[in-house]
């Protein structure tokens, strides 16, 4: 909610949310679907977070897209999800950007490691305006030379292209064509518990760039200093699509849920809210 008032819109007061019988630990199955399409019919827009709630780690790198789903909403996700585009307005702000300006501290290892394997000396990060002076000195004093995209860069950039623009310029639009530089990009890494690392990877396998060029930073042993390309992370073990058993009991105790029994069965006492 605080998100939505953030981009000046008015959600709706909280006893009027909709609770969804589908959720990550109730299960997705065709009568739990048909319950849900039937809640949300009256209505032209429903927002949904997937993250946890609807699927389990959707939001983690390529989401559930190099993993075998267990459920129809996994299954759903595959197909659908990388087929979402953004405007390509966004990816010609990008291209002509990436023409005229392209040709974390513990972070810089892994960076050099990518840099030297691509060959390129030049690193585009994707960070907020308000930090990047502090982003900018620590990676300076490493040796890397960071370069950012500025409300500028937008400014000139949104004078050609496929159209003009519907919205004003603001730090959400330069968000969005960050990401779409970094969807361009010969490689890109960021980290796992980024949601926005997320949407930028499963864009970028969407758009038929081989997984092995995206990165995640990673703290295991042999990954000191260089980045876990995506396809690697998926084969560790212990992953799945429906999350770890570790997941689910915390979840329970936050919710006061009830995790399924053996035979099935949903002992739920609380849903998902969307």
């Amino acid at each position: 909610m605080g998100l939505i008032k953030e981009q000046g819109f008015q959600g709706p007061p909280e006893r009027e949310w909709i609770v969804s019988p589908v959720t990550s630990w109730d299960g997705c199955t065709e009568d739990r679907i048909a319950e849900l399409r039937k809640l949300i019919a009256p209505y032209k827009v429903v927002g949904v977070q997937t993250f946890h709630g609807l699927l389990y780690g959707s939001q983690w790198l390529a989401g559930p897209l190099l993993v075998p789903c267990r459920d129809t909403c996994c299954r759903v996700y595959k197909e659908l999800a990388s087929s979402l585009r953004k405007s390509q307005l966004l990816f010609d702000m990008a291209d002509r950007f990436i023409r005229e300006r392209l040709g974390g501290i513990q972070f810089v290892p892994s960076i050099k490691h990518l840099m030297a394997k691509y060959r390129t000396n030049t690193t585009f990060v994707m960070c907020h305006p308000k930090v990047r002076s502090v982003v900018q000195s620590q990676l300076r004093r490493a040796g890397v030379e960071p370069l950012f995209m500025d409300l500028k860069d937008i400014n000139s950039s949104a004078t050609g292209g496929s159209g003009a623009m519907a919205t004003n310029v603001s730090y959400s639009l330069l968000a969005m064509v960050e990401e779409a530089v970094c969807i361009r990009a010969k490689a890109f890494v960021g980290t796992k518990e980024s949601s926005m690392t997320g949407t930028i990877v499963q864009e970028r396998l969407g758009h038929g760039v081989p997984p092995e060029d995206s990165y995640s930073f990673f703290g295991g042993i042999d990954y000191e200093t260089r980045p876990i390309d995506v396809p690697a992370w998926y084969k560790r073990p212990g992953f799945n699509a429906s999350g770890t058993d570790k997941w689910r009991q915390m979840l329970a105790r936050e919710k006061g849920l009830k995790l399924p029994q053996a035979n099935g069965s949903s002992t739920s006492t609380r849903s998902l809210r969307l």
